[in-house]
């Protein structure tokens, strides 16, 4: 598998010294931070704990090599990294391409992986299918997508600092396989997608899952319009819904009745005021599932899930400051007879920061706290409990 990425690193050099000739543009690109924080947890009971701790991170490196040719363009690149939030590391090709014919473009791109979601020295995995793509077409006006995108938006317009502590208040989708319509409406663009699947993994638009275990096929739909009504706004509704499959699904399983369902809701709206931006997220998002058949009785359990974000943001020269202020709700529902529901568990979340250039390397220095409350169950006797965790902190980091 070394021998492998040595030749595709040579594959790539060998673009590199061709350029003049076959007039490709080359660029390499990477990244790096550094953080020093001191942590801090509150714990229900006992005494608290505090610690520093300095880490950095090497981002992944990119290199990459574009030509154009009229209406005809493609872009190859090389990429190795590591994904921090799936704890694994991807090292793959991809060439993506556009071709425009009349009126219409078209769009799509393909990516092979030498090495996927590697967790050690000595698990070199490959692929183990074909990987997914996208078409995409438009004349300008509209949109066509079929294929694996994140075909609707999460709905977002706030951010936040280095340091941890805020809690998203977001659209639940992601990328999935699905077809959207994208059009001008008025002051902005609204794209209507559906998300139609079948098997044992479901779920709603990329996100939340609808999975049934012994099989069935699930539908769905979903629309977002984003555009500047006086305000920056996006507001994205998605809903979906599956069904036990009769062939798969039988009374043996005590699943016949099976089925899952879930809907989500997101809202983001952005308005500059004078030299600052004050930005607020709303969530709202359902997930349930029903089992049942043969002999046992059908019951229904999911929950419910509400959050905001309010940020406001100034600029103050070449650097800005900016605060943000989260609060999510989890409640957990059921209607299995005499089953008593977990109390609702919740998370209050406040960043503060500030971030300046300085010369090419950006510093950003923060505050963060999260007071996370996990609901007890009044049937049983326990009662809510709350963990308060907080960051204060300083992060530079440069791209190159």
């Amino acid at each position: 598998m070394t021998q492998i990425s040595k030749k595709m690193l040579a594959a790539v050099a060998s673009v590199a010294f061709a350029v003049p000739a076959l007039a490709w543009d080359f660029s390499a690109s990477g990244s790096s931070d550094a953080t020093f924080k001191q942590t801090s947890v509150a714990y229900p009971t006992g005494d608290g704990t505090s610690s520093f701790n300095t880490t950095s991170s090497a981002g992944g490196i990119t290199i990459k090599s574009s030509n154009t040719d009229g209406g005809h363009s493609a872009t190859f690149s090389y990429t190795a990294d590591w994904n921090g939030d799936d704890g694994n590391f991807d090292e793959y090709v991809k060439v993506s391409g556009s071709k425009k014919v009349g009126n219409w473009t078209a769009s799509s791109s393909t990516t092979q992986h030498i090495q996927k979601d590697v967790t050690g020295a000595d698990d070199q995995a490959p692929m183990t299918s074909a990987g997914s793509a996208v078409i995409t077409l438009t004349d300008g006006s509209m949109t066509y997508k079929l294929g694996d995108a994140s075909h609707l938006s999460t709905a977002e317009k706030t951010s936040n600092g280095p340091m941890s502590g805020y809690v998203d208040a977001e659209a639940r989708v992601d990328s999935f396989e699905g077809f959207s319509v994208g059009m001008g409406v008025g002051p902005g663009t609204l794209t209507v997608a559906l998300d139609l699947e079948a098997g044992t993994s479901d779920t709603a638009f990329g996100d939340q899952s609808i999975a049934l275990a012994c099989g069935g096929g699930s539908s769905g739909f979903g629309f977002n319009f984003a555009g500047n009504v006086g305000a920056d706004i996006s507001v994205t509704y998605a809903t979906a819904s599956s069904t036990a499959s009769s062939r798969t699904c039988t009374s043996a399983d005590n699943t016949s009745d099976s089925a899952a369902a879930a809907n989500t809701m997101g809202l983001g709206v952005s308005i500059p005021v004078g030299g600052m931006t004050i930005a607020i997220d709303f969530e709202s998002s359902h997930v349930e599932a029903t089992t049942g058949g043969g002999s046992i009785t059908a019951y229904t359990i999911g929950s419910d899930k509400t959050g905001f974000e309010v940020m406001v943001k100034m600029g103050l020269g070449d650097a800005e400051a900016g605060i943000n202020i989260s609060s999510q709700t989890v409640t957990p529902t059921t209607d299995l007879s005499g089953a008593t529901a977990n109390n609702a568990s919740s998370t209050a979340g406040t960043e503060v920061w500030y971030e300046v250039p300085i010369g090419a390397v950006t510093l950003a220095a923060g505050y963060g706290s999260a007071a996370v409350t996990t609901g007890g169950n009044t049937a049983s006797g326990t009662s809510d409990t709350t963990t308060t965790t907080t960051e204060v902190g300083a992060k530079m980091s440069m791209s190159f």
